[in-house]
């Protein structure tokens, strides 16, 4: 039996993202919110490469990054909304994708569905990734970012029609193969 490894260096990157999603609300100076913002976003990055280059890809990986990119995301959603720089809608359209996999996540639950999926990150959810931290580097300089929405739910719209239909795909194979 193969023993995991919890505690690995690209693990370590990785929930560096956690205490920096608690700090991030009680920074009001945008270069700091900048920096704290660099910091996580290349931890994201760093993390997976990591894993690969040392041989250390494993499910536990597989499962704190998701859960530590959400926790940083919503932390910096909440802190710009309570701050009043996002409004409801901005806020609500941030947070659109990952409403949206936990209630496909919720509607799976009922038979066990979810049992043999594999919901790994994919290209429009990497876009989106990508154009929510340049979002929220535009939050932090304090510019407006009223026009960036359209395209911002764009992107959460694709990214939530790419995952849907790959987990339809995905279940349909499921049933299939029983």
């Amino acid at each position: 039996m193969k023993t995991v490894k919890i505690w690995t260096l690209a693990n370590a990157v990785t929930v560096l993202r956690l205490p920096l999603a608690i700090l991030f609300p009680f920074v009001q100076a945008p270069l700091w919110e900048l920096l704290i913002l660099a910091v996580a976003a290349a931890s994201d990055g760093i993390d997976g490469w990591l894993a690969r280059k040392m041989g250390e890809a494993d499910g536990v990986g597989a499962l704190l990054d998701p859960i530590c990119d959400k926790a940083f995301v919503l932390s910096l959603a909440l802190s710009y909304f309570y701050s009043s720089q996002l409004s409801l809608t901005a806020l609500l359209i941030l947070l659109l994708r990952d409403i949206w996999m936990l209630l496909l996540s919720l509607a799976l639950l009922p038979g066990r569905r979810w049992r043999d999926l594999e919901v790994k990150a994919r290209l429009p959810g990497k876009f989106l990734t990508v154009a929510q931290l340049v979002f929220f580097a535009i939050c932090a300089l304090r510019w407006p970012t009223d026009a960036l929405l359209p395209g911002l739910l764009l992107l959460s719209l694709l990214a939530c029609a790419d995952y849907t239909w790959t987990l339809i795909r995905q279940v349909r194979s499921k049933v299939e193969r029983t």
